[in-house]
């Protein structure tokens, strides 16, 4: 008797381990409300494909992750999925609500580094106006087409074009570029961290144009391999080199070249507000002068940052970004490396000059509101009458280093710990869009409020 019930566990354990691992042949794959996407664009994001094998018990877990990655296409508004057994076989479907792709945008932007630089001189003539025309999912086959034409304190004319398709298996892409940037004041100096601008009413303190021709290598939409040629032509204003002698090259006109080779793994929920997941990105750099080598010099950029969700509703945030450059002279343009695409919280009127740079931000967000959508009743169209609203509480610490081998008494954060935290409510809305308020405290003692319009890190 004993026996009989042990060959009867067995046959029970092995019948269960049997069930949990039985396998399901991938019979076909249907894309519902497809209209303006091809259906080859899909396919390539797909980690599957007709005819492959699947454990039962791994279907759900699989395609809820090949949504995810799906919808960071950032084509599509929402992503579902249904499946139908039948006997050994799937039958899987993905349903998707297309997004509106063609989008001519106003220009009416500030012309200082972020919001709250603006707002602390409160001008009014400090303002650009143009128009920006993009279109996404260009010809169905997310390709990007992107025009700039603005006036007012900063002048942009520029197209791009994004390709990611060239090549028969459609692994390689193209990035192609023109732009011709000028403008009427330039920051040439500081004052004990704080900016200063030369400004010129009838005449123009900077001009910059470049041709751009890159290949990327894209296995996906989480891992993506550049490298990018850039050809320059830079002008500065000549009462710049005498307001400061190491602004640049003595020379009003500077022609050089620069070599990029960068590496993404954004592994990231979402693109826009991620709460889970990792990002790694390396960039290489270099820069080759034309009219003098004196302009040559080497960048390296490091950035790693990891959400991980500690309950359902808060999530736990790290990120660091660093960078060293490397060049014969230590020009004032190469030194801008922190407060002006990257800054600590707290910092924002503040820049820093320097070789190295480390940049460390933490944060905890406690949802409020996620994912709540919005009817808009009177508009018919479903790409725009349902607003997607997001709430976050956000509590920060963040804090830099720059190195600076030059002694400047007005680069006065130079070789010093940059400590700022607080707090701030992060609103994630219609189309990827992220508005961000915050209070923040730096070491320096002073506080205040502030506004951004871009995910922390």
């Amino acid at each position: 008797m004993k026996q009989f019930i042990t060959s009867f566990l067995f046959f029970i354990f092995s019948f269960s381990l049997f069930a949990q691992n039985s396998s399901l042949r991938v019979n076909n794959i249907i894309f519902t409300n497809l209209k303006a996407t091809k259906e080859f664009v899909i396919y390539n994001e797909l980690n599957f494909k007709k005819g492959d094998i699947i454990f039962e018990h791994q279907l759900d877990s699989i395609l809820q992750k090949q949504v995810i990655q799906l919808y960071n296409l950032q084509l599509f508004h929402w992503v579902k999925y249904a499946f139908v057994k039948q006997k050994n076989e799937v039958n899987i479907e993905f349903i998707f609500q297309e997004r509106w792709y063609l989008w001519p945008i106003p220009i009416f932007s500030l012309a200082d580094r972020n919001i709250s630089s603006w707002i602390q001189n409160w001008d009014f003539n400090r303002l650009d106006y143009g128009l920006h025309l993009v279109h996404y999912n260009f010809r169905g086959k997310n390709e990007t087409v992107k025009s700039n034409i603005q006036l007012g304190y900063n002048q942009k004319y520029e197209l791009f074009y994004n390709i990611p398709y060239i090549d028969k298996n459609q692994l390689l892409g193209l990035n192609l570029g023109f732009s011709h940037y000028r403008s009427h004041y330039a920051l040439y100096d500081l004052d004990k961290g704080i900016p200063l601008y030369k400004e010129f009413l009838n005449q123009f303190a900077i001009k910059n144009t470049y041709v751009k021709a890159g290949v990327f290598r894209r296995k996906n939409v989480h891992n993506i391999a550049n490298f990018n040629l850039e050809t320059h032509s830079l002008w500065n204003n000549d009462s710049l080199i005498m307001l400061n002698s190491t602004y640049f090259n003595d020379n009003s006109r500077n022609n050089y070249l620069t070599f990029e080779i960068a590496h993404t793994l954004n592994h990231r929920n979402t693109f826009s507000y991620p709460t889970s997941g990792y990002f790694l990105q390396y960039k290489l750099a270099q820069r080759i002068g034309v009219t003098s080598n004196h302009l040559n010099l080497s960048e390296l950029n490091l950035n790693v940052a990891i959400y991980q969700p500690i309950s359902k509703k808060i999530t736990f945030s790290s990120g660091i970004s660093s960078a060293i450059r490397l060049s014969k002279q230590n020009y004032f343009l190469d030194q801008q490396i922190l407060g002006y695409k990257n800054f600590v919280r707290g910092f924002e009127y503040y820049v820093t000059q320097g070789n190295a740079m480390i940049l460390h931000k933490s944060g905890l967000n406690l949802s409020m509101l996620e994912n709540k959508n919005i009817k808009l009743k009177p508009i018919k169209s479903s790409k725009f009458n349902t607003v997607p609203i997001s709430i976050y509480l956000n509590a920060f610490l963040d804090w830099a280093y720059v190195s600076n081998n030059e002694l400047n008494i007005n680069n006065i954060l130079a070789n010093k710990i940059q400590l700022g935290k607080g707090i701030g409510i992060h609103l994630v809305t219609y189309y990827d869009r992220v508005l961000v308020f915050e209070y923040s405290f730096n070491n320096l003692g002073k506080n205040g409020f502030f506004i951004t319009n871009k995910f922390p890190f």
